[in-house]
């Protein structure tokens, strides 16, 4: 999404329009097309292009609900419940994995830096 976002901003701005002004006037749209519902979704559709940072607090939100029994009628609960919950055991794992290692130390990245003694500092005048 942030992709698609990104590569927006940048057509708008190449067509001469101000991206504050495109933004401003598309937002009047967005919670209405955001409201409607969708039929005729395919039951493979990957979904993986839609998800964002904040996956795991939506699918908390999820499980909770269908836990309170909000769910579609005709779908199994504890089945609904247990694939939600492996979903965000795999977006934690996923975002674990592609977060940055620190080094174990500060000496580890670099060496320290010499101290020049009066005769290497003329010496590297040279």
């Amino acid at each position: 999404h942030q992709i698609a976002t990104r590569a927006e901003e940048a057509a708008v701005r190449a067509a001469g329009i101000s991206w504050r002004d495109y933004d401003r006037f598309m937002q009047k749209y967005v919670k209405k097309m955001g409201d409607e519902r969708l039929t005729k979704v395919p039951a493979d559709l990957d979904l993986k292009p839609y998800r964002d940072e904040h996956d795991v607090e939506l699918l908390e939100r999820m499980a909770t609900a269908v836990t309170k029994g909000r769910h579609p009628p005709g779908i199994n609960k504890a089945e609904l419940h247990a694939k939600i919950k492996a979903h965000i055991k795999d977006r934690i794992a996923h975002a674990h994995a592609h977060m940055p290692k620190e080094p174990a130390t500060i000496s580890a990245r670099r060496k320290p830096a010499t101290k020049r003694t009066p005769r290497r500092a003329a010496a590297a005048g040279r």
